[in-house]
């Protein structure tokens, strides 16, 4: 067994790695505000210092895309200073950091799915942020990973499954968008295959996500028939709900990388979304 960190226990992805490391009987310490802030570099220092473990998995991070427009130094030392510093500290003392990243890193304008050989071009200052935050890590001294994920919901946060879910049962008609495609990404498969990529020896870069694509109209239309709601959906675009932040229109990630990595294939989008509505849990904190 190894000793684990876990960095943004609370959220979607850290709750899942969590509950991943419990059943599998590992030592791990889990960390969230206000118990840890990543962005304070003396308690980020001393606590990984004392806690010296082998691995650390950095699930926190700024989300806010919008937001991130108008408060770029608090975005990015949540992204890019913190990673960063967390990259140099576990290169001090042999650990592995595990770091995630973002589709947004691209500006949509593919037509194919992304490698992580594709070159980044991002489009909004949430997706400037995510890549600095990723060749700082890389660029630190140490074996470290690196995971690009997409579209990405769970059990706990604010994302736009829940969100969906939950004006489809409230309302009678949704409008969503029909161009913008992605690859919609559950946390409890997202934390399975990061854990699968560490087993496996993995550096470097790597994306994640569930297997397919779809529109976010898709999406929603799917929700509707997995939650039995009456909702009535209606095409829209994105020009239809103007943002701070602007959106990439296709960031189907390909995961074919990760599959020569680990043997995996992963699952489809539809059969996890499908897991995820069916099954409603509330994670309680846990801190080893």
């Amino acid at each position: 067994m190894s000793r684990w960190g876990v960095l943004g226990s609370d959220g979607a992805l850290g709750s899942e790695f969590c509950r991943l490391l419990k059943r599998r009987g590992e030592v791990f310490a889990a960390f969230d505000i206000p118990l840890l802030d990543i962005t304070d570099s003396a308690r980020l220092c001393e606590t990984l210092k004392h806690l010296s473990p082998e691995i650390v998995v950095n699930c926190a991070a700024w989300t806010n895309v919008d937001g991130a427009e108008s408060n770029v130094p608090a975005s990015r030392a949540v992204n890019v200073e913190a990673p960063g510093e967390m990259a140099c500290i576990c290169g001090d003392f042999g650990a592995k950091l595990v770091h995630f990243s973002t589709d947004f890193v691209f500006d949509g304008g593919a037509s194919s799915p992304y490698s992580e050989g594709s070159v980044p071009n991002p489009i909004s200052e949430y997706g400037r942020g995510k890549l600095l935050g990723e060749q700082a890590v890389l660029a630190g001294n140490g074996d470290h990973l690196v995971i690009r994920t997409a579209w990405l919901y769970g059990h706990t946060g604010t994302s736009f499954v829940e969100k969906m879910a939950l004006l489809a049962a409230e309302r009678d008609e949704l409008k969503v968008v029909t161009d913008q495609v992605g690859s919609p990404t559950y946390a409890r498969d997202l934390a399975e295959g990061a854990l699968a990529l560490i087993v496996a020896g993995g550096s470097g870069l790597f994306n994640f996500v569930n297997a397919g694509q779809a529109s976010r109209y898709e999406l929603v239309e799917e929700i509707i028939r997995l939650t039995g709601t009456t909702c009535r959906l209606v095409e829209a675009t994105t020009d239809d709900f103007p943002a701070p932040a602007a959106r990439p229109r296709y960031s189907v990630l390909s995961t074919e990388h990760f599959t020569s990595a680990t043997g995996i294939e992963p699952r489809g989008w539809r059969e996890a979304l499908g897991d995820r509505l069916c099954e409603p849990i509330i994670y309680e904190k846990e801190i080893v």
